[in-house]
Formats: C-alpha cells, structure tokens, sequence
C-alpha cells in the first residue's frame, strides 16, 4: 500500500516557485538601488571636484589682490553649469583685506547680497 504524503506535490513546488520569484525580485531591486547610488555618488564627486578647482582659483586671485593695490576685487567664477563661486574682496583704509563674499551661487545669477525670497507658488491659472 503507498503511503500518502499529507501535503500535495504542488503546494511544496508553488511555494519554492513564489519564494524564488519573490528573491529574484528583491535581486533586481537592490541592483537597480546600487546603481542608482553608485550615479549619485559619482555626480557628488565630480560636484566637490569643480567647486575645490574652482576655490583654488579664487585662493590665486586673493593672493594676486593681497599683493596689488587694488581697492575692490568682485568676481565670479564658474564651478559647473549649475553653480559659481561669488568672491568679493575689499581693501580697508588700513591696508587690510576684507572678504564680503566668497560663496557659492546659482549659475546665470547676478551676485547679489540679498536672497531671493519669492517662491514658486501655483496660483492656480
């Protein structure tokens, strides 16, 4: 007489079957997650790359202001297509340098010391 198993032969095969669909797509996910992080730590790189070559053209030029006898210095220099570098150097009556601005601003922008203060807000039309 056959023994009988108290389980089916296809509960256990549609279960390995699911278990095995369900890892391969955890597999795809997590590969997808890697790359996506991967592209965004190269783009972070390659934006900390521009802005330090960028800074050290502005360290130059401060020292080309420090050792002139130039009363104000306002320049901006491109870092990438998005950002500048903002330097504004002034000389003082006592022969000291003053920085007013060495920061980074949206590229194509005026170099203002007041911020923009508008937000873009749908209004509905």
């Amino acid at each position: 007489m056959k023994r009988k198993a108290p389980f089916g032969i296809g509960i256990p095969t549609i279960l390995t079957v699911l278990l095995v669909l369900c890892l391969t797509v955890f597999a795809a996910l997590a590969a997808a997650s890697a790359r996506a992080e991967y592209a965004l730590s190269q783009t972070g790189a390659q934006t900390v790359q521009d802005y330090y070559a960028a800074d050290a053209k502005a360290q130059v030029l401060y020292a080309q202001f420090v050792s002139s006898g130039q009363v104000e210095l306002d320049t901006t220099l491109a870092v990438n297509e998005n950002q500048a570098l903002h330097l504004h150097l002034r000389r003082a009556a006592d022969g000291t340098v003053e920085t007013l601005a060495w920061e980074t601003i949206p590229a194509g922008t005026a170099a203002t010391n007041t911020p923009d203060t508008t937000l873009p807000v749908w209004t509905g039309e």
